[in-house]
């Protein structure tokens, strides 16, 4: 029994298919089975059921629990006697969701692999409450995370008060609101009240999201059920949605300056508020209390903190009040 079968029989019982696997490690399907058959015959026992298709045995189900455990111990002391031998490689395991991966990593890559070019990044996209219990498993190093309570075992770190903004079209507002538009603008710049933009449709996120939950949150304080033109777990759609005046929609800073270089020009964007003030979510840099954390691993969570006070200075052109005093 050696790790590297540990390692191929813990990934074939993620797919329980051999072509899949075997393809997916680029390494043969004799050598794959040839692994999984030391293991049975290390332990003596079988760990799958080979009939129309792959099904782990009661031993197979034990021994999957026992090899995730094993390759992370590994994976920890193998970042450990990496900077002690000062080789500045290993393995560093990224979690973030798509766009905040695709605004922040953009920037911070390239001055990571300048200093450590030999350390493999391993990019895990995901909502915040999955990435928040893959670091506490042990299966992502580092993520950035929507946190709503404190988790004991987490060590977190501030990164950005993301301000939350009502997207419409200038379009839309000319269909809905004609003659009130103006007045309407005028109240909104400080701080948008959901009340007052009742007959919009509106592009609605899930409350599996936590900016759904947010939203759906303010729509209770206005003392209304919006009309739901699109309603999906994830914003990817909002842009081209908002672009084309077919509803309003919700955005954060962070999606705001990935987005509007690609939206269109006539868009209005007011702050949300929520019991008279701005809304946010809490972006937070998570990573476990208790496992070692390499050198590279501090390193790119200083690029991270360089990137953000950046996007923290951008973002307060979207402001329009003193975000010292708002953001808490």
């Amino acid at each position: 029994m050696n790790l590297q079968s540990l390692y191929y029989f813990k990934e074939l019982t993620q797919d329980m298919n051999m072509t899949r696997t075997a393809e997916r490690l680029f390494i043969s399907q004799q050598t794959l089975s040839n692994h999984i058959l030391r293991l049975e015959e290390y332990y003596g026992i079988k760990l799958f059921t080979r009939k129309r298709r792959l099904i782990l045995t009661d031993a197979g189900i034990y021994l999957r629990d026992f090899a995730s455990s094993m390759l992370k111990q590994d994976k920890h002391i193998q970042d450990v006697f990496a900077d002690l031998k000062s080789q500045n490689r290993g393995f560093l395991r990224v979690g973030a969701s798509p766009l905040r991966a695709s605004t922040c990593l953009p920037h911070v890559l390239p001055a990571f692999s300048a200093v450590y070019p030999n350390v493999e990044i391993q990019l895990t996209n995901d909502n915040s409450d999955t990435l928040q219990q893959k670091v506490i498993d042990g299966d992502v190093d580092i993520a950035l995370c929507i946190m709503n309570e404190d988790l004991p075992t987490l060590e977190t770190e501030l990164m950005l008060h993301d301000q939350i903004y009502l997207c419409i079209s200038e379009r839309l507002l000319d269909k809905y609101y004609p003659e009130e538009k103006s007045t309407l603008k005028q109240n909104s710049v400080n701080g948008a009240r959901l009340q007052d933009f009742s007959q919009l449709p509106y592009f609605i996120m899930s409350t599996a999201n936590h900016l759904g939950t947010a939203i759906s949150r303010c729509f209770e304080e206005a003392g209304f059920s919006p009309t739901i033109y699109l309603s999906s777990k994830y914003t990817s759609l909002a842009d081209s949605i908002c672009s084309n005046a077919l509803a309003a929609c919700f955005m954060t800073q962070v999606r705001l300056l990935y987005s509007l270089p690609m939206m269109s020009e006539d868009i209005n964007i007011f702050p949300i508020l929520y019991k008279n003030r701005p809304l946010y979510h809490n972006l937070f840099l998570v990573h476990h209390k208790k496992r070692y954390f390499p050198k590279y691993a501090q390193y790119f969570c200083d690029l991270l903190r360089t990137d953000f006070k950046t996007i923290n200075t951008t973002v307060l052109s979207f402001s329009y009040e003193d975000p010292e005093i708002l953001a808490e």
